[in-house]
């Protein structure tokens, strides 16, 4: 079916969705064999010629490291090229003996490189080149570097990471209303941010959300059910704590309220944040008083 030009199908009445053409075997196989790739503006080259032009350069020998040494010089150098706003980096490695195959030491060089672009702030490394030594087996390492990153650059999809919280209070538990969609009551909660543990989202979008101060953090429960959130694939882990504040609507809560069980069957929820109250209240009714 075509729309205004472009392939494409109807979902509803009004709405219509464009289908991009199916890459062709040659396109694939021209993927598959290429030797850079660019993840947020910053290319990642590989290479046998001489670096031109200019950069700091590291030298790697191969043989006679273990990982950790490896890795650790890796990183050292990302670290000295970023601290010293140098726009581009270059590795030279240089063959040796086991322990290391060629594709597992381009898989180390490309998770330093991975990290260094998701933690970093500020990149003022805006190119890494990595030059091999003629005796370097190329294949195998061009899919340990570019591979991977291609992988975890551009296909691999993780779900979302959330963390929510039963906060007890006097008079029940803290639920909020959501001023964005998907709209309805749920846990106070949020996203988890890159390098922070579930513990410490946990307090802060507490914080963020309702004012309140946890005591007793327990992780309950994770829900990971694929459609469990409207939206896309959302896991969380569900902690309760109590708290002996007076919650106040804050960050992206419309309004937040104070329930027990009984009003949770009368109420809108978003997500599976009912079941989960349901499941919640379910497990403390059984336990011996």
């Amino acid at each position: 079916m075509r729309v205004g030009g472009l392939d494409g199908r109807r979902l509803s009445k009004n709405v219509w969705i464009n289908l991009h053409k199916v890459k062709n075997r040659k396109e694939v196989l021209q993927k598959d064999k290429m030797k850079s790739i660019t993840i947020k503006g910053i290319k990642i080259e590989l290479t046998s010629e001489k670096a031109k032009g200019t950069g700091r350069t590291f030298t790697f020998r191969l043989g006679g490291n273990n990982e950790t040494k490896l890795r650790k010089a890796v990183a050292k150098a990302v670290k000295a090229s970023a601290r010293a706003g140098g726009k581009r980096v270059i590795f030279s490695v240089l063959s040796g003996k086991e322990p290391f195959s060629f594709n597992q030491a381009g898989k180390i060089i490309a998770q330093e490189i991975y990290r260094y672009i998701f933690e970093y702030k500020e990149h003022p490394v805006r190119q890494f080149r990595v030059t091999l030594a003629e005796n370097i087996e190329k294949e195998p390492f061009r899919k340990g570097l570019i591979g991977y990153l291609n992988y975890f650059g551009y296909e691999q999809k993780s779900p979302f990471l959330t963390t929510d919280c039963i906060i007890r209070v006097k008079g029940g538990v803290v639920v909020i209303e959501r001023s964005n969609p998907p709209l309805g009551f749920a846990l106070p909660g949020g996203f988890v941010d890159y390098g922070e543990s579930l513990e410490d989202a946990v307090r802060r979008e507490m914080k963020e959300e309702t004012g309140l101060l946890l005591k007793d953090l327990k992780q309950y429960h994770t829900y990971s059910a694929p459609k469990r959130d409207p939206r896309f694939h959302v896991v969380t882990t569900v902690f309760t704590a109590f708290s002996s504040g007076k919650p106040v609507a804050g960050d992206d809560a419309k309004s937040v309220r104070v329930i027990t069980a009984g009003d949770i069957p009368k109420m809108k929820f978003a997500s599976d944040h009912k079941k989960i109250l349901l499941g919640y209240f379910a497990k403390k009714a059984k336990r011996p008083k």
